[in-house]
């Protein structure tokens, strides 16, 4: 994380170039740039702002099915209004250059409908009709014939150290990391992407973009337990002793009754 990425607003959507290449294997290589660089971005404003919710982790492939050393599937929430638009635009700008350029990327010309029918979009909405970005994550792997390029995942703590007396300019939001792996993104964590576009072209009747994740900023899930209930506006809530709990309550009736002895309940 050497030099900083900027979020989608710096972005002009309709000045990526799209250079296309024949790459390993005979498979069309479309790179996608932005200015004189590859196209890269983060994906919320800061780290504090609109991160996203990565509700069912990474994904795990199937026994027996997929490569196990492939990038893996991971869908986080999209609440910031710009990153959506962002993202709609480029689903659009896909289809379109696509279908322009169908004939050299798809060896044959095609219209908007086929092109269109063909994409796997980056957007997906689940049944609350909330709009999910479909990202992959690079795994690390121990096959020695297998280049390995993994994600960086940073796993974040936020400092709850107080201020030092005399030290105002102590920073309040201090954030504390350390070096992580995939599986820290579990169901329910939050998290913030920096992300690279690369086109894949399957065949004629498969293509699309991939958001391939190069570094990860992640929060460990903090709905869990109480904290996943709604309670009414307010309310506050507090961890106790139980036996200590039931000793005060024992007394505070005593002393409310006059009388010793009365036992509240057995546990």
């Amino acid at each position: 994380m050497n030099s900083q990425t900027n979020f989608v607003t710096s972005i002009d959507v309709d000045s990526l170039k799209y250079t296309y290449s024949m790459g390993k294997n005979n498979r069309p290589r479309i790179e996608v740039s932005h200015g004189d660089q590859r196209l890269r971005f983060q994906t919320c404003p800061d780290e504090s702002t609109d991160r996203h919710i990565a509700p069912y982790g990474v994904n795990e492939p199937r026994e027996g099915m997929g490569n196990v050393n492939g990038p893996r599937m991971l869908k986080v929430t999209i609440t910031n209004p710009e990153l959506l638009e962002f993202i709609q635009k480029l689903d659009e700008r896909n289809i379109a250059e696509a279908e322009e350029q169908s004939e050299l990327w798809f060896g044959k010309k095609q219209d908007r409908a086929m092109v269109e029918a063909n994409y796997t979009p980056l957007l997906e909405q689940n049944r609350e009709g909330k709009y999910l970005l479909r990202t992959k994550i690079k795994i690390p792997t121990d096959d020695p014939d297998v280049k390995s390029y993994p994600t960086n995942v940073w796993r974040m703590y936020r400092s709850t150290k107080r201020p030092s007396e005399g030290m105002e300019h102590d920073v309040p939001n201090k954030l504390m990391y350390s070096q992580g792996k995939y599986t820290d993104i579990s169901a329910g964590s939050q998290c913030v992407l920096l992300c690279e576009p690369y086109m894949y072209v399957v065949n004629k009747r498969a293509w699309g973009m991939s958001l391939v994740v190069n570094d990860v900023l992640t929060w460990e899930c903090a709905t869990r337990g109480l904290g996943s209930f709604s309670f009414s506006p307010g309310t506050q809530l507090e961890e106790i002793e139980m036996d200590q709990y039931l000793k005060e309550q024992q007394e505070a009736l005593d002393e409310d009754c006059g009388r010793g002895g009365v036992v509240l309940m057995d546990h």
